[in-house]
């Protein structure tokens, strides 16, 4: 697991504000309570997978296919399952671009209109 504010100080120097680095705590405190490694078996052969519970279905590949394109963060799923967040970020913030918040199922009900600010009591943080 990692700590809440390491991950808010990843999201920060990714270039996030303040609002997108509470709604990404919340939704990694959500899916994965800041798990790192986690990875589920999903229905259909599919997985979701690290601290954001990326898809194997939309987000990353489990096996390379040449000539196929592998997931759109172009990534084989077990780099989400390190200690390396960047990656991680990254496929996050794209997945952000195109769809939103409302991509991570509960979101809506468990973080746009829960208080989050909590989320960064006690780390060494500045808008």
């Amino acid at each position: 697991r990692v700590h809440r504010c390491f991950l808010a100080r990843k999201l920060r120097q990714a270039g996030f504000d303040r609002t997108k680095i509470l709604q990404f705590l919340c939704i990694a405190k959500m899916v994965s309570k800041f798990n790192m490694t986690l990875s589920v078996k999903r229905e259909g052969g599919q997985r979701t997978v690290g601290i954001f519970q990326l898809t194997s279905y939309f987000s990353c590949y489990d096996k390379y296919v040449p000539g196929v394109r592998n997931g759109r963060c172009h990534e084989l799923c077990d780099a989400f399952l390190d200690e390396y967040l960047e990656d991680d970020i990254r496929c996050a913030s794209m997945i952000l671009r195109q769809w939103g918040f409302k991509y991570w199922t509960g979101w809506e009900r468990k973080c746009l209109y829960a208080k989050v600010s909590p989320l960064l009591d006690g780390c060494d943080y500045e808008n």
